[in-house]
């Protein structure tokens, strides 16, 4: 599976639906990954209210100054990628060719939690900061497709913790840095002036609630322990 550029809200519920095929041994001791779903409604609240003291919090982090290095990271950090996201810690050879176990696992947290993120997209349709404020700037050139994306919540935050925390569950020697990787990748969006900070926050939940829904799935187990074995085995 190619890993999606986040675009249109429903456009992203829709690709994840139809696109994820996930493979795996199915035996008595490893059953098939079900179709797991959750309901971001419950997980994540409304966005900010216009006027509110909250949005007034978000317009003035948008408008913080960052140093070129950070910007920088932020753009590189548009990539919709975990291989290139954690291969700092990870090393040069954390690719999907080398981990045909972990990219399974990667499907899988992408089929559930797409859908939870591409609902509340749609629902709260909130502008993003380089949509609400035309001086915003931003670390990339952005497209029409994330013009008309709802701005909260954000699926790269909620993935990018998601993929955090499932590092550190697998290779545990590396947890820290795993999980600081995975908070700065959300926070890149709001250096990138593509979201605001409350979108991110409200993320790292959805990407929480994606792995404690995986962890009640037996099948969904199982590509943890197969991939904490292949990364223990590099």
């Amino acid at each position: 599976m190619t890993l999606l550029r986040l675009a249109a809200p429903m456009a992203l519920a829709a690709a994840l639906a139809g696109c994820m095929h996930i493979e795996i041994d199915e035996t008595p001791d490893a059953p098939a990954p079900a179709a797991v779903t959750f309901d971001g409604f419950a997980v994540v609240t409304a966005p900010p209210a216009a006027g509110s003291a909250q949005q007034a919090s978000d317009a003035a982090t948008a408008r913080a100054t960052w140093s070129a290095a950070r910007i920088a990271k932020a753009a590189e950090d548009d990539a919709f990628d975990p291989w290139k996201a954690f291969d700092d810690v990870m090393g040069p050879t954390f690719t999907a060719e080398n981990h045909p176990a972990t990219k399974r696992l990667f499907d899988q947290m992408l089929a559930v939690a797409g859908p939870a993120i591409g609902a509340t997209k749609a629902r709260w349709q909130r502008a993003r900061p380089f949509v609400a404020d035309p001086a915003q700037r931003t670390c990339i050139a952005p497209t029409d497709a994330l013009r008309a994306s709802g701005s909260y919540p954000s699926g790269h935050a909620a993935m990018g913790w998601a993929w955090g925390l499932a590092l550190a569950e697998i290779a545990p020697d590396k947890a820290d840095a795993l999980l600081a990787r995975g908070f700065q990748y959300g926070e890149s969006r709001v250096v990138c002036g593509v979201h605001w900070a409350s979108d991110v926050a409200a993320s790292r939940a959805l990407g929480a609630a994606t792995l404690a829904r995986m962890h009640g799935d037996p099948g969904s187990r199982a590509l943890f322990e197969a991939a904490r074995a292949e990364i223990a085995s590099h």
